[in-house]
């Protein structure tokens, strides 16, 4: 049987590719600590139900009401919720992005509720701080990203040193994402050691990390079949 014997300039090689591959196993790890260091520290938010809705005060039926708002059967869903003490039936039309409001006992329809009722939803994420409506996204950013998924959100802000944020959404009711300056700190480092999104570029970005993992694999492979190789070597010697 021939020996798996390596060459010198394949050796070489494989010291130089171990290095590559070597640092960024490392980094990797490292990087990894942050995630689980995010998830340790800084949990999310309880999430705390609204509180009894009291469907009795719910005189109009969710037909009627959705006739008031003059939006057919075009109903993707239809909930029913507390907004300011008073019992609301929720809209989600499926040709709009933003929720439609009729009042449950009245057949008001309100069209300024949306974000009275995700200032309601923060203030349950974050009790006892004063919050400020900073932004409305419709798109991601550098900080709400495609991993939450959902659109359109709510941006708070709570007064206060450690620059805590919370992402509400009224089509699901809770809270997307939440974070503050340590959080965030944290988070950069994993995304962009472990991740590598500094590169900008999703796809390239994806193909990189694969080739990195699969030549980690292969080196560290490789490795291990020379040890094999010599240690067989030495026992056939014996």
């Amino acid at each position: 049987m021939r020996k798996f014997v390596l060459s010198p300039k394949g050796r070489r090689l494989h010291r130089v590719l171990g290095i590559v591959f070597g640092i960024y196993l490392i980094t990797a790890a490292l990087s990894g600590i942050a995630h689980n260091v995010i998830a340790l520290a800084y949990p999310p938010p309880p999430a705390l139900p609204p509180g009894d809705v009291g469907l009795d005060a719910a005189i109009i039926s969710p037909a009627e009401a959705a006739r008031i708002a003059g939006i057919g059967n075009s109903v993707a869903a239809v909930n029913v919720q507390t907004i300011g003490g008073n019992v609301i039936y929720q809209f989600l039309p499926a040709a709009a992005t933003q929720p439609v409001y009729v009042d449950a006992a009245s057949g008001a329809l309100n069209d300024n509720l949306d974000a009275r009722y995700a200032a309601e939803i923060a203030r349950r994420a974050l009790p006892g701080r004063r919050l400020t409506n900073t932004a409305y996204l419709t798109a991601f950013d550098d900080e709400y990203t495609q991993m939450h998924r959902t659109l359109p959100v709510y941006r708070f802000d709570a007064e206060g040193d450690d620059g805590a944020r919370v992402y509400v959404s009224t089509a699901t009711g809770g809270v997307t994402f939440w974070t503050n300056d340590a959080r965030r700190t944290l988070s950069a480092i994993f995304k962009n050691l472990h991740m590598l999104s500094f590169i900008g570029n999703h796809p390239v970005q994806m193909w990189i990390l694969i080739v990195f993992a699969v030549g980690a694999t292969a080196m560290a492979g490789l490795g291990l079949a020379m040890v094999w190789a010599r240690d067989n070597g030495r026992r056939n010697k014996a």
